[in-house]
């Protein structure tokens, strides 16, 4: 229960509602393949970056390989290319072939270099889609909920963690429209909660009223930098 603080000394505000993490993040698998190890764990505290599991994908690896094996190949024949280009713009000089071949030597350098650029794009893409198999955390949090194990095979796009920011909590509360104009961003709020007293800030207020029931959304950030909060507290 949050006891908001207005500019009359002598009114309060009551409100009540859930304490909730200010970022609760669901991390997603990008690709779709076998988990080797899991390095997280529920309730692990995480920083931002750091690889939560790491998973095998056999189609990527290959994809890599061939990719890598088509950039040598494209290199040799742009140099190959190069080396006709340049002899065949000597011997055009001396008089031994006709001009149309030197422009075949060159359309010939051109094709080659264009599949060269065509196979390191491919080959750069694998590579980021390669480092889509290890699982980061997006931001420094809590892991609150696991979903896989070691071994374990993982679709793209499902959901392998949540990890949670809880350093500061915030409270979505509705406020009778009336005492609206008595609340300001920063404003003091005195919190009551699991037996502490503690004490929080408005945060934003929302700019219009709710028809359906005349009251106003105001947020309410409270800090939690030890933790001595859960999420979702009442």
């Amino acid at each position: 229960v949050a006891e908001v603080t207005t500019t009359t000394v002598e009114s309060s505000i009551l409100i009540s509602g859930d304490l909730k993490p200010i970022e609760e993040i669901a991390v997603r698998s990008r690709v779709e393949g076998d988990v080797v190890k899991v390095f997280a764990r529920e309730g692990d505290r995480v920083g931002n970056g750091q690889v939560l599991a790491q998973f095998e994908n056999a189609v990527q690896e290959g994809e890599r390989a061939s990719a890598a094996a088509d950039v040598e190949s494209a290199k040799a024949d742009v140099s190959n290319a190069q080396w006709n280009a340049e002899q065949s713009a000597e011997l055009y000089k001396a008089g031994a072939i006709p001009e149309r071949d030197v422009r075949a030597a060159q359309q010939t350098l051109a094709a080659a270099t264009a599949r060269l650029a065509a196979a390191e794009a491919r080959f750069k893409g694998s590579q980021r889609n390669a480092s889509d198999t290890r699982i980061l955390s997006p931001t420094n949090g809590i892991v609150s909920t696991r979903t896989v194990d070691a071994g374990e095979h993982v679709a793209r796009g499902a959901t392998i963690f949540t990890v949670v920011r809880n350093d500061i909590l915030e409270l979505e509360a509705s406020v009778p429209s009336r005492q609206a104009n008595d609340l300001k961003v920063g404003q003091a709020v005195r919190f009551s909660s699991a037996g502490r007293d503690l004490e929080g800030r408005i945060a934003r207020i929302a700019p219009t009223i709710n028809p359906a029931n005349r009251s106003i959304t105001v947020y309410i950030q409270v800090p939690n930098r030890d933790g001595a909060i859960k999420g979702h507290s009442f």
